[in-house]
């Protein structure tokens, strides 16, 4: 019988012969951070939710509708845009198991909210569905995941893990830097080990990919990235206006917040920043609630060029 040279219909993901280390490094570092929200005991910060005014309330439990709906479009359509362009076997099997923790914060989001809005589930909910620069963006965003190429794609993902839940997170991690709400606050700070994850990996992928590419098309690139950012952004800022408009007195330190998360999803992609905004330009409370109380690989990874590669791989 004569050999055949054809190439197999179907080739199996195998993770002895890696094509990038890096996934395998992933896949560890995946594994850590999988969680249950339902462990956490939000019922202990019932008593710090109650004495809090109305407003404040409503902020925290809008921001949970929020960040609900950007994970809903994330699970659902970002990471399968994502998946299509995965550069090996292996990066679609990490993004699989991303695209699970994705549904696990969703889900965790969901349980604060019946935890404090027991008679109401659905008001947060509504309430985000009908928030018009919200829809804008996630129309934008997509738009972006159906028809962008490749390096769109995985940028239009960075951003939103990076920048766009944490309008929504603020709220909560700046009660926590006044030692209020700490159980919600353990929760969100569980999800952003997600959502920092959704970061860094696409951003090590962008990066590899764009080096490959030639000039000409790294500024054509370039080109469509300042046209996005500032369709986003101004999108963003209408949303923060809205959000936030019964708590004005924090518009101004949200959105230098939003400013420096915005670098620091640029400097994943390896772009330029175009804020001056760093972490010593946040309000002291944000400092404390967000970056003090963290380790810094778990919510900005981009601080560490090997946060991937220096992980303790599973054997």
């Amino acid at each position: 019988m004569m050999k055949q040279d054809k190439k197999p219909y179907l080739q199996a993901t195998d993770w002895n012969q890696l094509e990038d280390r890096i996934d395998k490094s992933a896949w560890a570092r995946l594994n850590d951070i999988l969680w249950e929200p339902n462990r956490i005991p939000l019922r202990e910060d019932l008593k710090d939710f109650n004495a809090l005014d109305k407003n404040w309330q409503k902020l925290i439990l809008h921001g949970l509708g929020q960040v609900t709906l950007i994970s809903t479009l994330q699970s659902r359509v970002g990471l399968e845009a994502e998946k299509s362009v995965s550069l090996t076997p292996t990066e679609f099997s990490v993004l699989n198991a991303l695209q699970f923790l994705e549904t696990i914060n969703n889900k965790a989001y969901a349980v604060a909210i019946a935890e404090f809005s027991p008679d109401d589930t659905r008001e947060p909910i509504e309430w985000a569905e009908n928030d018009q620069p919200l829809q804008d963006n996630l129309r934008l965003l997509q738009s972006t995941y159906q028809n962008g190429d490749a390096l769109q794609k995985r940028a239009a993902a960075i951003i939103t893990s990076i920048v766009m839940y944490h309008k929504g997170f603020y709220p909560s991690l700046y009660l926590f830097g006044e030692h209020k709400m700490v159980r919600l606050a353990e929760l969100i700070k569980d999800a952003m080990r997600g959502t920092a994850f959704s970061g860094i990996y696409p951003g090590r992928k962008f990066r590899l990919l764009f080096k490959q590419i030639g000039e000409q098309e790294q500024e054509d690139f370039q080109v469509w990235l300042k046209d996005f950012c500032q369709k986003f952004l101004h999108n963003v800022r209408l949303d923060v206006n809205l959000l936030y408009e019964d708590k004005p007195e924090m518009i101004p330190d949200v959105e230098r917040y939003l400013r420096y998360t915005m670098n620091n999803a640029l400097m994943n992609m390896g772009q330029k920043t175009v804020f001056p905004e760093t972490d010593k330009d946040l309000n002291p409370l944000a400092q404390k609630g967000i970056i003090k109380s963290a380790n810094g690989i778990d919510f900005f990874y981009y601080k560490n060029e090997h946060a991937l590669t220096s992980y303790i791989e599973t054997k």
